[in-house]
């Protein structure tokens, strides 16, 4: 029986930063929630891609491989050196699917013969015991279900603008406003 103290595990869910969240590393983004119990959480950012590089660029042993043309995701500052592969696809509106920390030779497979969009991810995104609790009760992130028609659609800010307004209209407005509202 599972203990009503314990929050309920938000692993699989989408944490959207809210507008107010200033906080470098997470400001205007998107997790996925890989993990999260007692023991703590963790996560990997899917909409902060590294503008202009691709995987060849920040790690040559890809240069001459397939993978090399991979977008690189900036995917959380735990581990920034460490690199996973991921892919989302959507065969269906019902249909949708997430692979993640699949290995070299399976993502090579997934691009080529499958034609799926593989990405590359450094770093993942990690929250102590009871950390990723405290947060969401200050407000700092909104949890959302995954919508993979979004995920397929959009990506870097406009992904994260289009999930708060999705969530609530009154945070989309916010997402909006300037980062200095005097520079205006």
């Amino acid at each position: 029986m599972k203990n009503n103290s314990e929050p309920a595990s938000l692993s699989g869910k989408l944490l959207i930063s809210h507008p107010g969240l200033h906080h470098d590393a997470f400001r205007r983004t998107v997790v996925w929630l890989c993990q999260h119990d007692s023991t703590g959480a963790s996560g990997i950012i899917v909409n902060r891609i590294v503008p202009g590089k691709t995987l060849g660029d920040l790690a040559p042993g890809f240069a001459n491989t397939p993978l090399h043309t991979l977008p690189v995701h900036e995917a959380g500052p735990v581990g920034k050196g460490r690199l996973a592969f991921g892919c989302w696809h959507s065969t269906s509106d019902e249909n949708f699917h997430i692979h993640f920390g699949v290995s070299k030779e399976d993502a090579r497979e997934m691009l080529i013969t499958l034609g799926m969009p593989v990405r590359a991810f450094f770093g993942w995104a990690e929250w102590s015991p009871g950390q990723l609790d405290n947060e969401l009760r200050q407000n700092a992130w909104v949890v959302s279900e995954v919508d993979g028609r979004l995920l397929c659609e959009k990506s870097g800010v406009a992904l994260w603008r289009a999930f708060l307004l999705r969530k609530d209209p009154g945070l989309g407005l916010l997402a909006e406003a300037p980062d200095n509202p005097s520079s205006n």
